[in-house]
């Protein structure tokens, strides 16, 4: 398995701007109201890859997730990626990085 998939700030608002299809989910703890985040779905990290995995997405459905640095993101991905989830995408410098 290799390690989750980094994207950064500029290439997180070409997706959204171009109106890519993918999944988004915030793991904060803190709200953020930054414009970047709106359409993602909050979820808190313990229980972020049971609720994704229950969602039924396919294995290579495309998955952005972001929290406050990247750290638990980085987490919920590599697990995600051992539940052969294909496409998971982790916002490098997490929420701190949209400022």
């Amino acid at each position: 398995m290799s390690d989750p998939l980094m994207i950064g700030r500029y290439q997180l608002e070409n997706l959204l701007k171009n109106g890519v299809l993918f999944h988004f989910f915030n793991l904060s703890v803190q709200s953020s109201a930054h414009s970047l985040l709106h359409g993602s779905v909050k979820l808190e990290a313990s229980a972020a890859v049971e609720h994704i995995s229950h969602l039924g997405l396919s294995k290579d459905a495309p998955i952005v997730l972001i929290c406050e640095n990247g750290a638990k993101s980085m987490e919920v991905a590599r697990v995600l990626g051992e539940n052969l989830f294909l496409n998971v995408y982790v916002v490098e410098g997490g929420t701190v990085s949209l400022v």
